[in-house]
């Protein structure tokens, strides 16, 4: 496990300093590697040990390829898993209410009750609870970047992760060696979205198959 320090003066709000949790498999291969494979499974909000602690435990989600050829490293959201993690109170989540009302009354119990929850959670997690949106933790894809001192970034996103991946690309176009999303997703409009794959090197939409697989390499 490895760790990094996100401030969020990259994003909207002065804030102290975020710590990352990072997992990271080291490639098998060393004469032919490429470099660091930042992945992200999407949820959102998985952990960023639950993805890749399952290559050497025998339940296996990579190809050779891709671990023969790259450190692949895997990031806890802020405010998720081993980062900085929001916080809340069970008491409020564990109350019984329908989140699926048919009425006025079973409307306004389902209101009252993510209130209080949503409300537990500001005051035990204070002003993180502001910035752990999309775009901050992708700023913090661009501090993992810049720790990791290889030059552009190889990336990999499943589910959300292609969200990340794709706002990635239109914040640090310049920046990115390869960019693979599973699913197509337009960022501001379909236009953006040619630019940024005009740009950079995108796959759209990745199925995990060996061709694609080799397309990163």
């Amino acid at each position: 496990m490895r760790t990094t320090e996100s401030t969020s003066q990259l994003g909207r709000i002065s804030w102290e300093n975020i710590t990352l949790g990072l997992s990271r498999l080291k490639a098998l291969g060393t004469t032919n590697r490429i470099g660091s494979l930042l992945c992200n499974q999407g949820g959102p909000g998985n952990a960023a040990s639950d993805w890749i602690k399952g290559q050497p435990s025998g339940a296996p989600f990579f190809t050779e390829a891709l671990i023969f050829r790259f450190d692949l490293i895997d990031m806890g959201p802020r405010g998720i898993g081993t980062s900085t993690p929001i916080k809340c109170d069970p008491a409020p989540w564990n109350g019984r209410v329908t989140y699926f009302p048919n009425t006025e009354e079973e409307f306004a119990a389902m209101v009252t009750h993510n209130k209080a929850f949503g409300e537990s959670c500001l005051n035990l997690t204070g002003p993180l609870l502001g910035i752990v949106d999309t775009t901050s933790v992708v700023h913090d894809l661009e501090v993992i970047r810049l720790a990791l001192d290889e030059g552009k970034v190889n990336y990999l996103g499943i589910s959300h992760g292609s969200q990340l991946g794709m706002q990635y690309a239109e914040l640090y176009p310049v920046n990115i060696r390869v960019i693979a999303p599973d699913g197509t997703l337009t960022v501001r409009n379909q236009r953006s979205l040619i630019t940024i794959c005009g740009m950079v090197h995108c796959h759209i939409p990745l199925r995990l198959s060996s061709k694609n697989i080799t397309d990163l390499l």
